[in-house]
């Protein structure tokens, strides 16, 4: 992996439970940052995957939560531009 990227292990881990992990890391992220009187913004893209149902082993999980990590990536900076193609 390059970047900053990271993984969460959820032992017996529902959906549900998953769901509201990535809502409040996404809440905490998209807290503004005041630094030197400019408003900084951080952006995260997440990939996830749940044992059995996306894979079963290590490597299974993780190539699939990856995938779907850069998949919102490129959804994320496809939006971006559209926005700054509105403002133009």
């Amino acid at each position: 992996w390059g970047g900053d990227e990271l993984v969460v292990l959820m032992e017996s881990t529902e959906q549900n439970q998953m769901t509201q992990l990535l809502d409040r890391i996404r809440a905490a992220m998209a807290a503004k940052i005041p630094i030197d009187h400019r408003n900084l913004t951080i952006s995260v893209s997440i990939g996830t995957a749940l044992a059995p149902t996306d894979g079963n082993t290590p490597h299974d999980l993780l190539h699939v939560a990856d995938d779907r990590m850069y998949k919102e990536k490129l959804e994320q900076r496809q939006n971006a531009a559209a926005a700054d193609d509105k403002k133009a």
